[in-house]
């Protein structure tokens, strides 16, 4: 935990102190501080547990370019069909950091809720085919003649032969040919 009071990291004593409590009502924030030691540290990726995402983008302009920075839990609207619990709000974070290259203990993040590892194919990694090979079939010489003219008077734009081909009107072939 970084200290909004010292801009460094809080101790135990500090955290337990009700002193420190008051000094963080009645003091300044120095949250830019705060985030630009975690900068010095080296941290590259930034959660907020706080009741909304508001610091989260606060942080991101005292941070360093590149830093992630992900909200936990994000401010529920009174719409019941769009709120989310408070579990689906943490996976969601853990997700995305973890789709951004961080490190996660998932045996941790799922201990105790009866998760189970499920095998996922592989093979657009291994590079094997798992598609049916089409076989060609033996073809009706007469339908391939057809199928032919029918397609050479589309490519020509013959009005009148695909009209024929077709058995319909002229005018109803030149007002759908391309």
């Amino acid at each position: 935990v970084v200290s909004n009071v010292t801009g460094r990291v809080a101790t135990a004593e500090q955290l337990c102190s009700v002193g420190y409590w008051v000094r963080q009502v009645r003091d300044a924030v120095r949250f830019a501080d705060g985030v630009r030691w975690l900068a010095d540290q080296g941290v590259t990726a930034l959660v907020e547990l706080g009741p909304d995402g508001v610091l989260s983008g606060l942080a991101q302009h005292s941070c360093a370019p590149g830093t992630l920075v992900v909200p936990v839990l994000r401010h529920q609207t009174s719409d019941s069909t769009l709120r989310q619990n408070d579990a689906e709000m943490l996976l969601s974070a853990v997700g995305r950091l973890y789709a951004q290259g961080v490190v996660v203990d998932w045996a941790g993040v799922f201990a105790g809720r009866g998760a189970v590892r499920v095998g996922l194919p592989t093979y657009a990694f291994q590079r094997q085919r798992f598609w049916p090979e089409v076989v060609p079939t033996v073809s009706d010489s007469a339908g391939d003649r057809v199928d032919q003219r029918f397609w050479a008077s589309v490519e020509q734009r013959d009005v009148r032969a695909l009209a024929g081909e077709l058995g319909v009107d002229s005018g109803v072939v030149a007002s759908v040919m391309p």
